[in-house]
């Protein structure tokens, strides 16, 4: 009798390729071998339990995608309301920055008139020296060397101050623009 069965399944698997097998033929290997109808039917429960698992996880899966698509909008929508109040609270230090920007640009213009001033008597005081040197070539009289010591001495002093006051601008200059960079981060 296995024999016969095992030859009606050959040819079944056989003649029915790779498709479904036919309800006569089903009804056939049933009639042939009574036995095998338990294993059909653990087979159909089986295939139903399967298919109750797939219905159930992919309504899960459905559930799960839409509370997913839920998240992204609300995240989506809580940045977007983040970089509202983002903009809102810089705003609220913009003043401070734009003094800061004012003040590093004057003190900028007051180095600049303070260098070229220094430029311009460093060059006078070049000239006065070079006066000096040759007062023995110019035949200068005493007075008029007096006058021009004391222009250069003058001239140093100022010279001095003028420097400074340069460094401390610089120092200035320096810390304006830290504090603008702090600000502005």
């Amino acid at each position: 009798m296995k024999t016969i069965f095992i030859l009606i399944l050959i040819f079944l698997l056989f003649t029915s390729g790779c498709g479904k097998v036919s309800e006569s033929a089903l009804d056939e290997v049933v009639l042939l071998d009574p036995s095998f109808k338990e294993a059909l039917e653990t087979k159909s429960r089986i295939d139903a339990e399967i298919l109750t698992l797939k219905n159930d996880f992919s309504k899960e899966e459905g559930v799960a995608t839409q509370k997913m698509r839920e998240l992204r909008e609300n995240l989506k929508l809580s940045q977007e309301a983040m970089s509202v109040k983002i903009i809102s609270l810089r705003q609220e230090i913009a003043p401070d920055i734009n003094a800061l920007g004012g003040n590093l640009e004057e003190v900028h213009e007051a180095y600049k008139v303070k260098k070229k001033y220094l430029k311009s008597a460093m060059s006078k005081l070049k000239s006065i020296k070079d006066l000096l040197n040759k007062k023995g070539e110019l035949s200068l009289p005493g007075n008029e060397i007096s006058v021009w010591d004391k222009r250069a001495t003058k001239l140093e002093k100022e010279i001095n101050s003028v420097k400074q006051s340069l460094d401390q601008l610089r120092t200035k200059i320096r810390i304006l623009k830290i504090e603008l960079k702090i600000l502005q981060q």
